[in-house]
């Protein structure tokens, strides 16, 4: 039987009853090395000079292999960051206790932390953690040591947002607006205390202020105030925006009187001397009225405590 070559066989064929002439086989290939970062939580609390601990937890995307290391930034100034492991494969995963040791110093708030996480390949992945910061516990002094020393319950200096939260309201205090975390030429870093006294209402009373006091009475009611004994003087820091301000501070009957802040940080000091300091409900307080202050006015505290 004779043999005949034959050239290419052209055939069509019917895909779901659709003509094709070409077929086009896809192949899938991978991945990059993408991996996720993942937090066991998004937010915690801690008091100042403590430590706090949430899981990271890194993963590939895909088949592929790569070493991931761990980073964090941002959150209250002198904070420390410790994770365990700090690198690791994004395959098969690993996780890492991340340990957050807070300055004893640090100011309390809700800061942002960031969590990163950098592939061997380049990839950078970033999550968010939110922390609150809360003031630690006032120290206490054992009774001897108060018998020896004179010395009440809290040990000086201590800063007034330690001891009383600014909720007392005098006077026209809707004409008063405040921003506690105010960055505008602090005294001492990071922030200050902002105050606006507005003018553009018309009055009720004529006059405003604003007081430290304990307990808040958010949290519930408390019979007794601060003992403050064993300190002498309330020492704070003001300026006025233009220099123009007269504003008047008070506390445990002692007094500045209306006085004019100057443009830069200057230091008051408020005498405490022979003053009852047992039972302390009202911490500090200040006032600003019209007459003297007809355009409103704007001005700034910071670093205030008692001393001894």
């Amino acid at each position: 039987m004779e043999k005949t070559s034959r050239g290419p066989i052209n055939f069509t064929p019917i895909i779901a009853g659709i003509s094709a002439t070409v077929a086009v086989i896809s192949f899938f290939l991978g991945l990059p090395n993408n991996f996720t970062l993942s937090l066991s939580s998004q937010e915690g609390s801690v008091l100042q000079g403590e430590k706090i601990t949430t899981e990271i937890r890194i993963d590939a995307t895909w088949r592929n292999r790569q070493r991931v290391s761990l980073s964090a930034s941002g959150g209250p100034e002198g904070t420390n960051y410790t994770f365990s492991p700090v690198s690791g494969p994004s395959r098969p995963g690993f996780s890492s206790e991340l340990s957050i040791m807070v300055d004893k110093n640090s100011l309390p708030g809700r800061y942002e932390v960031i969590i990163t996480g950098i592939g061997s390949n380049g990839e950078e992945r970033n999550n968010k953690y939110f922390l609150n910061l809360k003031p630690a516990p006032i120290q206490q002094v054992d009774s001897q040591s108060q018998v020896a020393s004179g010395v009440g319950q809290v040990v000086f200096p201590a800063y007034i947002e330690d001891l009383f939260s600014l909720t007392g309201r005098l006077g026209d205090a809707d004409d008063l607006s405040l921003d506690i975390s105010s960055t505008e030429d602090p005294h001492s870093i990071p922030s200050c205390l902002k105050l606006i006294y507005s003018t553009s209402r018309t009055p009720i009373k004529g006059w405003a202020g604003l007081y430290w006091q304990y307990p808040d009475p958010t949290t519930g009611y408390e019979p007794n105030g601060k003992n403050l004994t064993g300190s002498n003087q309330l020492t704070f820091w003001a300026r006025g925006e233009k220099a123009t301000e007269k504003v008047k501070f008070m506390v445990a009957g002692a007094t500045t009187g209306f006085i004019t802040l100057t443009s830069k940080w200057k230091q008051y000091t408020l005498d405490l001397s022979g003053k009852d300091l047992s039972n302390i409900k009202g911490g500090f307080s200040f006032i600003v009225n019209r007459t003297l202050n007809p355009d409103g006015c704007t001005f700034y505290l910071d670093d205030i405590r008692y001393e001894r």
